[in-house]
C-alpha cells in the first residue's frame, strides 16, 4: 500500500487472491520499528506515522471495522494481543487505510498479518 500523503486520503488494499473469499478472524499491523522493509523492499510506515492512520474493513457494503486506529492493531502496544473478530468475509476492494493527518514519509507500506479460517471451517 503506497498511500497518498495527504490528510483524508483513503488507500484501498490491493487485490490478494489468497484472502479472496476467506473468513477473517483477526488482524495485526506493523511499523518500521518492528519490520524495516517488506519482502519486496518497500519501507514500512514509520512509528511516528502510525497515529495518523486508521483501518476500515468492509463486509459486503457494511462497515465491519470503521476507523480503528492502527496503533491499537500493533501487538507491541497491546501486550501481545491481536485484534480478533467473529468470522466474516472481507470485501478487500472496499477496505483500506485512512489517513487522518499527513504522514511524514512519501513512500511506504503498511504491513498487516491477516488471520483467517482454513477452507471448510
Amino acid at each position: 500500500m503506497n498511500p497518498a500523503t495527504t490528510a483524508g486520503a483513503f488507500v484501498r488494499f490491493s487485490d490478494n487472491s489468497i484472502l479472496r473469499g476467506k473468513r477473517i478472524v483477526g488482524i495485526e499491523a506493523f511499523d518500521a520499528k518492528q519490520l524495516v522493509n517488506t519482502p519486496d523492499q518497500v519501507p514500512c510506515i514509520a512509528q511516528a506515522d502510525i497515529p495518523t492512520a486508521t483501518l476500515v474493513l468492509k463486509e459486503a457494503s457494511s462497515d465491519r471495522v470503521d476507523d480503528c486506529p492502527l496503533f491499537t492493531l500493533q501487538v507491541s502496544n497491546t501486550a501481545g494481543i491481536w485484534k480478533e473478530f467473529r468470522p466474516f468475509v472481507g470485501d478487500w476492494q472496499k477496505s483500506g487505510v485512512r489517513f487522518v493527518a499527513n504522514p511524514a514519509a512519501t513512500l511506504f507500506t503498511v504491513p498487516f498479518n491477516v488471520y483467517y479460517l482454513p477452507e471448510g471451517e
